[in-house]
């Protein structure tokens, strides 16, 4: 969902119920929409995570003021357009603006303390209570401060990258004094490094890691211990349960993986290992002599001319990729190919068990969906009820001529509702086994959908 294309389609409203078959039952769609007011300006728009929401800036002759589903808020000398973010709880909306010759930030309807400068979007926690940002704190100041929860910290040359961990407990930023660069992590500043990548944290944030150089070696850094050093290290990643860890590096000519400190066979080129959601298996790709392969617990699977975005089944027994071969396209289940296409979409939607897979597809000009191997037309928005049951998915529409298209809300092949467009970046989002939300357009208005499903 996140390659959908910035803006509104522009296309025709017509009305519909949809039904069809699943399981030898009959399909009914209900809708309820509500307006969220109208379309911010192109490209501007920012949604929640949850679907439900839509906020932007808007410039009106004496200030700014930002939108948030319909209702404007506090009117502002100037208000940076890009800067506004929902909390990952969907619950409050941050920007920045200006006031006089200071920046600051407001966080809800509530505007923060005035900095010289605020050089950086703000990071909410995940749980969205707490907030950090890079400001400049005044004129005279020769550095510059992470600001968390509106509390200044310790000055430094430069920082960026504020992280939060998984569970919001801890919090890390990069920071830069006198040409080296260091994470602090909970406040206490790490070793200095020639430089340092990426701060991982484990799902349950009681561990850490990042890539430190030094001495033209580079290591993994995990809690504070440094590892071996290599060429080239980096893609590390943790298990969900945080026992595991594994990263990618390179010893000469020599790319491999590195899991619990093995190290795995030696290719031209792998990517970053990833974890079962159990955590006891391993995925990565790799090549070997131009050529691509998947490795699934140490095992090579067959060579292609190009692999990617192998994934776990949520219970980790399946694995599944996408492979090319002579320009031609198939997504591989478990070492068996699907049908040939002449491309298979980045979007690919696995239920928990791996029996129901959903994915987008295109022959010659014609883009459609791929359900359990039945093809059916359209091929955008795709998303899966939890319990893997429903897909659900979009599909634009010629009319009769001299009539513009339109866009479908589809389920299971199933034809529902249809819109003028559906926004780029809104998450069509299941909030239960049979009840979605999405956002769609109406004569330049928002208009929040929710969808039930039923069965006759």
């Amino acid at each position: 969902m996140r390659a959908w294309m910035w803006a509104l389609v522009v296309m025709l409203l017509m009305c519909g119920v949809g039904w069809g078959a699943e399981a030898g039952k009959q399909i009914k769609l209900s809708f309820k929409e509500r307006s969220l007011g109208k379309v911010g300006p192109t490209g501007r728009m920012v949604f929640s995570a949850d679907g439900r929401h839509v906020a932007y800036a808007l410039k009106r002759s004496s200030g700014w003021v930002v939108v948030v589903d319909g209702v404007e808020g506090k009117e502002y000398e100037w208000v940076l357009a890009s800067s506004v973010v929902f909390s990952p709880d969907s619950k409050r909306v941050a920007y920045q603006v200006q006031r006089g010759e200071n920046v600051l930030v407001v966080v809800g309807t509530e505007a923060g303390k005035e900095y010289k400068d605020v050089l950086s979007r703000v990071v909410f926690s995940p749980d969205g209570q707490h907030v950090g940002y890079v400001a400049k704190v005044s004129a005279e100041s020769g550095g510059v401060a992470v600001v968390m929860d509106g509390v200044a910290g310790k000055e430094y040359e430069k920082i960026n990258r504020v992280v939060f961990s998984a569970d919001s407990k801890r919090v890390g930023f990069r920071a830069e004094v006198e040409g080296k660069r260091f994470w602090v992590i909970d406040g206490e500043e790490g070793k200095k490094y020639d430089t340092v990548g990426p701060l991982i944290f484990s799902a349950d944030g009681k561990r850490w890691a990042y890539m430190g150089e030094g001495g033209g070696k580079q290591m993994m850094v995990i809690e504070g211990q440094e590892g071996k050093g290599y060429d080239m290290v980096g893609g590390m990643s943790f298990s969900r349960d945080g026992k595991r860890v594994g990263f990618a590096a390179v010893r000469g000519q020599r790319y491999f993986v590195v899991v619990d400190g093995e190290e795995g066979k030696g290719y031209d080129v792998v990517t970053e290992p990833r974890f079962s959601p159990e955590g006891k298996r391993v995925v990565y790709e790799a090549i070997r002599n131009k050529r691509s392969m998947t490795v699934v617990d140490g095992e090579e699977g067959r060579t292609y001319d190009k692999v990617g975005a192998a994934m776990f089944s949520g219970d980790g027994r399946h694995v599944v990729y996408r492979a090319v071969a002579e320009r031609k396209h198939v997504l591989v289940v478990d070492g068996v190919e699907s049908k040939e296409y002449d491309k298979i979409g980045d979007v690919v939607a696995v239920s928990a068990d791996g029996k129901r897979i959903a994915h987008s597809a295109r022959n010659g000009l014609v883009d459609f969906l791929v359900l359990d191997g039945k093809e059916m037309s359209g091929s955008g928005s795709i998303t899966m009820s939890p319990d893997g049951r429903y897909v659900a998915h979009m599909k634009e529409e010629a009319v009769s001529p001299g009539r513009a298209a339109c866009s479908v809300l589809m389920v299971n092949g199933v034809r529902g509702k249809e819109y003028e467009g559906f926004f780029a970046g809104a998450n069509w989002v299941f909030e239960g086994p049979n009840r979605l939300v999405v956002m769609a357009g109406r004569d330049g208005e928002v208009l929040l959908v929710e969808v039930e499903i039923g069965e006759e």
